[in-house]
């Protein structure tokens, strides 16, 4: 039996769950073999991850190897059938670096601060009602 491609995500993160969201629906309607793990309800130490970590970039593991960030989304389009061509284009050499640049530079700290003040405001919240 073929071992799922697992994509370990952060459920919490509105950004995060909207795309993720839509590759699980076209991933069941197509039945391919990703399995979609919201690092929120899961122990990370299988996968070497903290919870703050796996918050930082998504992360994919596919037969026994690790991918993170660009590369993360790189493999998981490379398993869709829709998504094939994108993962072809993002292989050429300028194109990825120049979205490696976006994603670690740009993109993954946006998403992560909003996710830290998200955390804070959940803390501050169960602190006032306790």
């Amino acid at each position: 039996m073929e071992k799922k491609l697992e994509i370990i995500y952060n459920e919490n993160c509105p950004v995060c769950r909207f795309e993720i969201n839509h590759y699980k629906t076209y991933a069941a309607k197509k039945n391919l073999s990703i399995k979609f793990i919201d690092l929120n309800n899961v122990d990370l130490k299988k996968w070497n991850l903290t919870k703050d970590k796996a918050a930082q970039r998504l992360y994919a593991f596919d037969q026994g190897k690790k991918y993170e960030g660009v590369s993360a989304f790189n493999i998981l389009w490379s398993k869709m059938p829709r998504y094939k061509f994108l993962a072809f284009i993002v292989q050429i050499p300028i194109l990825n670096k120049a979205s490696n640049i976006t994603y670690d530079k740009i993109l993954a700290p946006i998403i992560y601060k909003m996710h830290l003040k998200r955390e804070l405001k959940k803390s501050i919240n169960a602190k006032a009602t306790r």
